[in-house]
């Protein structure tokens, strides 16, 4: 191997160590949860407003709703994050 080919080697091992440990730090990855976590909790209490503001609301109304929230995706990544948050 060159010299060159060695300090390509050896320059990538600390980005290495580096991205590892950011991915392995627990309070980095729930911190970058949370703002994904507000979202969905947010879109979820509109949605519950949404049905509580009017028995007789146009299901028009609510279906648009879950669409634009995208709801099956919300439920389901919601619990995929709360679950890998989980020690």
């Amino acid at each position: 191997m060159s010299i060159a080919g060695q300090h390509h080697d050896s320059s990538i091992q600390p980005q290495i160590f580096l991205s590892r440990k950011r991915s392995n730090n627990p309070v980095n990855f729930i911190n970058g949860n949370l703002s994904h976590l507000e979202n969905y909790i947010q879109d979820l209490l509109h949605l519950i407003y949404l049905y509580q503001q009017q028995p007789c609301l146009p299901a028009g109304k609510i279906e648009a709703e879950i669409d634009i929230i995208d709801l099956d995706f919300v439920v389901d990544d919601l619990l995929k994050v709360l679950a890998s948050m989980r020690v």
